[in-house]
């Protein structure tokens, strides 16, 4: 019994060590800890702080599902690289296939104008075929260098007219081209009241741009006005046939119409009108009737504008002199001083085979004045073609200052035109 009571007694003390240990080694683990810890949080602050993470997280969870956060993904960049060079490829492709179509188009066009200029008719028909708006500039320049008859160049800017019209005609212009005028034909056909207002508000003097082109293209307003003139008026024509009379009349009468609206409202391009209608009816009726014509008008300067384009059109070729004799009855001063310039225009050019002293020895026969330097000016125009230099000398004789300017840069002009033109 003593022996049970010691055992429980010494218990406790023989622990003793141990506890003290365990008490030490929990003592330091909560120091240690204590030194770790942040000193100046709460609770409410590491709650705070809880909540905004666990915010965060579950936005950045949502957010990540969204298309804006996609597209604005790391990986997007080399998405976007990659659709934009396809696109270049593409485009690269797109352009070189244009290229191998337009080379291919180029070699066909060689071989038609060569064809043509062979003498195939049938070939340059199949040029004007294959031309379009797409590729009408291309087949513009084609055809730099070819030589074409008159006609053949009428009937490619009568397609580039009926084509673009009057976009057509102003890049014409800008590309300083001098047959701008011939695509007022085909414009004409396909609109007719477009390109006739376009005509009536043209100003060919007080418009710079029109005067720039004109300088660049190497032509006078006249010229540029009449060619206008004789588009418009071929397009009235319903039939192309010269031995159809009834289509000949429909057409003179509508013709005519036209010239006296035009005249009566711009006379400068009413005169241009009167001229190449002048040579429509020269071309359809007998001298007699066509002098019954002439002597029945009553307007000077419409009178002026038949009689030079009668006598220009060789109606007294046989006879120059005969011309001049006509001109020289005119009453009006204008319409005079026009028929003289033309009928030395005839002479001074060879027709009738008349000698040229002849010419001369009338020439220096005429006394000083108007009528002197009008028959000057034409003789200077006729020599362009076999005499360029003489031709300046006999401009530079004329006495009127002014009208030996412009007579001066019209026949350079005329002798710049044929020297482009390898005469």
């Amino acid at each position: 019994m003593n022996r049970s009571k010691d055992k429980t007694n010494d218990s406790p003390r023989g622990n003793a060590p141990l506890l003290a240990l365990l008490v030490i080694g929990c003592a330091l683990t909560l120091g240690i800890a204590a030194f770790f810890k942040p000193a100046s949080r709460t609770g409410s602050e590491e709650s705070a702080e809880s909540t905004v993470a666990k915010t965060e997280r579950a936005s950045t969870s949502v957010d990540s599902s969204s298309p804006e956060i996609v597209e604005s993904n790391s990986s997007t960049p080399n998405f976007d690289a990659s659709r934009e060079q396809k696109a270049r490829f593409e485009a690269r492709a797109q352009a070189n296939k244009r290229k191998e179509e337009q080379e291919a188009q180029q070699l066909y066009w060689s071989d038609l104008l060569q064809r043509h200029a062979d003498g195939d008719k049938e070939a340059f028909n199949e040029f004007l075929s294959s031309v379009t708006q797409a590729n009408s500039l291309t087949a513009l320049k084609a055809l730099k260098g070819v030589k074409l008859s008159r006609a053949d160049q009428s009937r490619f800017y009568e397609k580039l007219g009926k084509l673009g019209g009057q976009g057509m005609m102003d890049q014409l212009m800008q590309l300083s081209d001098r047959n701008a005028a011939l695509a007022m034909k085909g414009w004409a056909q396909m609109d007719s009241s477009a390109a006739s207002a376009w005509l009536r508000q043209l100003d060919v003097y007080g418009d710079q741009g029109i005067q720039d082109y004109l300088a660049a293209a190497n032509l006078d307003e006249h010229g540029f006005l009449d060619t206008l003139s004789e588009g418009m008026l071929e397009s009235l024509k319903t039939s192309t046939d010269a031995n159809d009379p009834a289509a000949f009349a429909a057409f003179e009468e509508k013709a005519i119409e036209l010239v006296e609206f035009m005249m009566n409202e711009d006379p400068l391009k009413g005169e241009a009108m009167m001229r190449e209608l002048t040579e429509e009816l020269v071309k359809n009726h007998d001298p007699e009737s066509l002098a019954q014509w002439f002597n029945q008008i009553e307007d000077p300067n419409v009178q002026s504008a038949a009689i030079q384009r009668i006598i220009e059109t060789g109606a007294f070729s046989a006879n120059p002199f005969e011309a001049l004799e006509v001109a020289m009855s005119l009453e009006s001063q204008k319409s005079r001083g026009t028929a003289i310039s033309a009928a030395f225009g005839q002479l001074g050019s060879g027709a009738g085979g008349i000698a040229l002293d002849l010419v001369v020895e009338h020439l220096t026969g005429m006394p000083s004045g108007i009528d002197r330097d009008f028959a000057i000016n034409g003789f200077a125009h006729g020599l362009v073609g076999s005499a360029p230099d003489v031709a300046l000398e006999w401009a530079a004789s004329i006495s009127d200052e002014q009208f030996k300017e412009t007579v001066l840069r019209n026949v350079q002009r005329r002798i710049s035109e044929n020297e482009l033109a390898g005469n």
